[in-house]
């Protein structure tokens, strides 16, 4: 097998472990999402996601962005233990204080918090009991690191589905007992089963603990934090546009239309994030291994865009046909409305594509300020399509706005990588990228205008066809065909 193909039989691999964990994920959040959605109803969605949103960013301001920036410095420390060894007790360090003002900080500023997500001050101790929250993701993110860093793709993997798993089972009754005044205990329980899991798993890297002075370990987590904190600031941005576009639903429509999105949003999320966030698990390690190199870099991020496309297309064509009948099994009809949202939505990751993979390779290099530039440019722009897309169009303004912010990142972040470091997308990647807007956007045009069952009779082979070709695609490039023959032969046995 020539280098190439090993490349992206190597994508594949860790796409297909981490997508294995993203499929049983997908499938836990959808069932907690049809949970809430029948017994706590579009309103319970809302108030979920507002809870959740300010703690969020809690947790992103206080942690300093250490969480992404030591990922970095793990995965170029791995063939050095001193410096190994060093890293992790940084992160340990810091994480633990940044865990502990971010606690205080939601103690103390809960009343507002409330205040300004609300309404009012009704929600004051739920904010104070999250607390425990930030705690456990400061605290978990040294784990997260060392994973991460050394690419361990299978412990990563368990730990998700045991989480997700844990995070499922105790959403049923509590909700079916408590309904929205549970709402609290599941967001701990499942960040807590997300901490003990990864720390198991991170526990068998057998790293040894060393001694650093506090002067040391002070300076080498101000450089973490000053590469992290253009990337936190990035986070924030996004975090903060969420949160103030909820809180723009809430006041121009209700927590019901609130609840409404974020459903359309999680069903989005779960179904196109799964591939990218499996590839991402081994992509930003490796790419900041070569980054240096801009052959291999341009190469990776080329044979990484090509995976994305051939792997994301049919879901996103499915998604669209299928939509209605997925809202009823994972939501309820209640939630029906939010159909024309998503089919925009998913409209919009067609581009994804295009945007992800250039921008691992400013993180990989460590320029955070075109890092945070982006997210300004990104989140700038929603804030500005998000409100005026709901005003004039209700939900489905939403989605429209969504791709218009899509288009303008997916542009401007070629654009500068472009003229910054010499680095673009080959013909080839061009190509399937261009076949999976058509593809998508011609099933989009045909569900839109055809009412009857006539959209099933043309949709469908478009989907079957566009499927075959991705899959054609994929064993062009990396024998795909043969791998599957291997793993079944490997599974008799």
């Amino acid at each position: 097998m020539t280098p190439e193909k090993e490349s992206y039989k190597q994508i594949f691999k860790a796409t297909s472990i981490f997508g294995g964990v993203q499929v049983f994920q997908i499938i836990a959040n959808l069932l907690k999402s049809k949970i809430i959605a029948l017994l706590l109803g579009p309103e319970g969605v809302g108030i979920f996601s507002l809870l959740l949103n300010p703690v969020n960013l809690v947790s992103q301001i206080t942690g300093l962005g250490i969480n992404t920036s030591a990922i970095r410095d793990v995965a170029k420390s791995t063939d050095n233990q001193l410096e190994l060894r060093k890293t992790v007790k940084t992160v340990r360090s810091w994480t633990r204080i940044t865990g502990i003002v971010g606690v205080l900080f939601l103690l103390l500023f809960a009343p507002w918090v409330s205040k300004w997500t609300f309404g009012n001050e009704n929600y004051t101790l739920d904010f104070r009991l999250l607390s425990v929250v930030v705690l456990l993701i400061a605290l978990g993110n040294e784990n997260d690191v060392i994973l991460k860093g050394k690419r361990r793709i299978q412990y990563i993997a368990k730990a998700g589905v045991f989480s997700a798993f844990i995070g499922l089972i105790a959403s049923a009754p509590i909700y079916y007992l408590f309904g929205k005044d549970g709402i609290v205990a599941v967001i701990v329980i499942t960040y807590l089963s997300i901490y003990l899991f990864n720390k198991y798993f991170a526990a068998k890297e057998q790293i040894e603990n060393i001694k650093l002075s506090r002067i040391e370990t002070f300076y080498r987590g101000k450089s973490m934090v000053t590469l992290g904190s253009m990337m936190m600031l990035g986070t924030i941005v996004q975090t903060m546009t969420m949160y103030f576009t909820n809180m723009f639903v809430r006041s121009h429509g209700n927590l019901h239309d609130v609840g409404l999105f974020q459903a359309g949003m999680s069903i989005t999320a779960v179904s196109i994030d799964m591939v990218y966030n499996a590839m991402a698990g081994d992509f930003y390690p490796r790419l900041s291994s070569i980054c240096d190199d801009k052959e291999q870099a341009e190469n990776l991020i080329n044979q990484q865009a090509e995976m994305a496309v051939l792997l994301t297309t049919p879901i996103i064509i499915g998604m669209l046909i299928f939509a209605p009948l997925l809202i009823r099994i994972f939501l309820s009809s209640e939630f029906l409305s939010i159909q024309t949202f998503i089919s925009w939505i998913f409209i919009a990751v067609t581009f994804r594509p295009v945007s992800y993979t250039i921008y691992y390779l400013l993180l990989a290099k460590g320029n955070t300020k075109s890092c945070f530039m982006f997210a300004v440019v990104i989140n700038s722009s929603l804030l500005l399509f998000y409100p005026l897309g709901y005003t004039l169009l209700g939900l489905k303004g939403l989605g429209i706005g969504y791709l218009l912010m899509m288009v303008i990142y997916a542009v401007t972040i070629v654009w500068y990588v472009y003229k910054k470091y010499n680095v673009k997308y080959k013909f080839s990647y061009c190509c399937l990228q261009l076949f999976c807007f058509i593809s998508c956007t011609v099933v989009f045009c045909i569900l839109l205008t055809i009412n009857s069952y006539w959209q099933y009779i043309i949709s469908i082979p478009i989907f079957l066809l566009t499927s075959s070709f991705c899959f054609y695609k994929l064993n062009e490039r990396m024998d795909l065909i043969k791998v599957i023959k291997v793993k079944i032969r490997g599974k008799l046995k």
